[in-house]
C-alpha cells in the first residue's frame, strides 16, 4: 500500500478514520463481535449500509454482496473473537469483478502471516499485536492518496497527513522503527509454529480441537463446557504468570478464554500453557468412576493445596 497515515491512538481511531472515508452505499461483513464493531463505526458515522453474515465459515456470499452493488465493503481478516479468517481470496476475485471499494480491518492478522492487502483501499492495523511494539499507533494504509473533505473532523481527514501530523509520540515511532526492523518473514512464520506446537500438546492431553482452514495464526479460541469457568482457569494460568484473554464481556458470555501467539511469545511458552490447560481439564472432569481418585476441590491462586508443579 503505497500510503500509510500514522495516528496517535488505537485501532478504534483507525477504523473511525476509515468510516470517515467511505461514501455511498455499502456493505459490512457481520463475522463476529469485531465485525458488528465495524458496524457501530458505520452507524456513528451516519453511513448506509447492509449487513451481511459469512455464508460458511470463513467464505463470503460473493453472490448476495453482487446484487447490492454496494460502493464500499468492509470486513475484518481475522475475527479476534472467534480467531478465525476471512478469506481474502474470494475478496480478490470479488474486488477484480466489481468497482467496489474494499476497507479491511487487519488489527489482528498484520504481523501474524505474509498477505498481499494490495487489492484493497483501506486497511487498518496497529503498532502493538504482532508488530510487537507498544501500543499506542494507528495505521490507515491506502491505495490512492487520501482526498481533503472539509466535512469531517480534522483528526480524521487523512489528507492532512504526509503521513504524520498533529502531536506524536516520539519514542513509539523510533519503537516502532525497531519493531519493524524485526519483523522478518521467519519471525513471522513462528507464530504458526507455536500455534502447532499448542495445538499438539493440547491433542495429546485429550483436548478436543477442532481446526479448520480459517484458523488464525495469531490467535486461539478454546470454549468451555457450561459446567467449567473460563474466568477460573484464566485466574489460574495468570497465577503462573500467562496472561490469556477471558475477561472481555463478550468472552465471558460465550465462556471462552483465548490464547495469542502474538508477542514476546515462545514455543516453550504455548508448549507450557497448553500443558496446563490440559492437566486443568483433566482434573476438573475427572470422577472417581474415571481413575479411582477423588480430587475434590483444586484450590484457587492462593490455595496452599493448588498444584503448582504443572508446569515444571
Amino acid at each position: 500500500m503505497p500510503h500509510v497515515y500514522t495516528l496517535l491512538g488505537s485501532g478504534t481511531i483507525a477504523n473511525d478514520a476509515v468510516a470517515a472515508q467511505l461514501t455511498g452505499r455499502g456493505v459490512i461483513i457481520d463475522t463476529g463481535e469485531f465485525g458488528r464493531r465495524l458496524i457501530d463505526h458505520a452507524t456513528r458515522a451516519g453511513l448506509e449500509f447492509d449487513v451481511i453474515p459469512l455464508s460458511s465459515g470463513r467464505r463470503l456470499d460473493l453472490k448476495r454482496i453482487g446484487q447490492h452493488a454496494p460502493d464500499w465493503m468492509w470486513t475484518v481478516h481475522c475475527e479476534t473473537s472467534t480467531g478465525k479468517l476471512v478469506d481474502l481470496d474470494h475478496l480478490r476475485q470479488y474486488a477484480r469483478t466489481y468497482r467496489t471499494k474494499i476497507a479491511i480491518d487487519a488489527i489482528s492478522a498484520v504481523g501474524t502471516k505474509v498477505t498481499d492487502y494490495s487489492f484493497a483501499h483501506l486497511v487498518t492495523f496497529v503498532s502493538g499485536k504482532a508488530l510487537r511494539n507498544a501500543p499506542g499507533l494507528a495505521f490507515v494504509a491506502m491505495r490512492e492518496r487520501a482526498v481533503p473533505n472539509p466535512l469531517i473532523p480534522r483528526y480524521l481527514d487523512l489528507a492532512g497527513y504526509d503521513p504524520i501530523a498533529f502531536t506524536q509520540s516520539v519514542p513509539l515511532i523510533q519503537a516502532m522503527d525497531v519493531a519493524l526492523s524485526e519483523l522478518t518473514e521467519a519471525e513471522i512464520a513462528t507464530h504458526q509454529s507455536k500455534l502447532d506446537v499448542f495445538v499438539r500438546e493440547l491433542l495429546r492431553r485429550g483436548v478436543p480441537v477442532e481446526l479448520g482452514d480459517d484458523q488464525a495464526p495469531g490467535i486461539f479460541s478454546l470454549t468451555l463446557p457450561e459446567n467449567l469457568s473460563s474466568i477460573e482457569l484464566g485466574h489460574q494460568l495468570a497465577f503462573h504468570g500467562y496472561q490469556v484473554q477471558y475477561e472481555s464481556t463478550y468472552l465471558r458470555h460465550a465462556n471462552c478464554l483465548q490464547v495469542s501467539t502474538m508477542g514476546w511469545t515462545t514455543e516453550r511458552d504455548l508448549h507450557q500453557v497448553a500443558a496446563y490447560i490440559g492437566t486443568w481439564l483433566q482434573k476438573k472432569t475427572a470422577t472417581r468412576e474415571s481413575d479411582g481418585i477423588r480430587h475434590g476441590n483444586l484450590g484457587g491462586p492462593n490455595d496452599e493445596s493448588f498444584d503448582r508443579g504443572v508446569l515444571n
